[in-house]
């Protein structure tokens, strides 16, 4: 029985990322690195609003997403210092398989145990765009988005 409380109590690294108003949560080795906002230089190839342009990062050119937009979101800036999240796409479709995401804030690491993470009741997955869930854990709210998703409409909007 008590093996069985473990199983189900799984424990993970994960950052809990400043994010306007709000958090996101992703698995610690899902991201790769955390920049100082750097010069951006403008896609006019892009017709998506949420490809804010790209950056290079370790002498690769990568897109800078902005999760906000591309969740339909209306968000205000905060005063908090911009960061970008380098973060690991998981689809083998995009290449570089490296995508930025904008912040605010620095991130925290965090272990987070299964049973201390609740999903929030009145997610909605039709509405959702690529989040696999929303949550609350630790006294803070937080959603998770689908990497995997992220990088699919990436490659579908070039």
């Amino acid at each position: 029985m008590a093996e069985e409380e473990q199983q189900k109590n799984v424990e993970i690294r994960a950052l809990l990322i400043p994010w306007y108003d709000s958090n996101l949560l992703l698995p610690n080795s899902a991201v790769v690195e955390v920049l100082r906002y750097p010069e951006i230089s403008l896609d006019s190839n892009s017709s998506s609003d949420w490809i804010e342009g790209t950056f290079y990062w370790r002498n690769l050119q990568l897109p800078l997403i902005a999760l906000d937009k591309l969740l339909g979101l209306a968000r205000s800036e905060t005063g908090k210092k911009k960061r970008i999240l380098v973060c690991h796409v998981l689809s083998d479709e995009v290449e570089p398989a490296f995508i930025g995401i904008t912040v605010q804030g620095m991130p925290r690491l965090i272990n987070l145990e299964s049973a201390a993470l609740e999903i929030v009741e009145d997610y909605n997955e039709e509405d959702a765009g690529p989040v696999v869930a929303r949550v609350s854990t630790l006294g803070a709210s937080a959603l998770i988005p689908d990497l995997e998703e992220v990088g699919q409409l990436l490659q579908a909007s070039v």
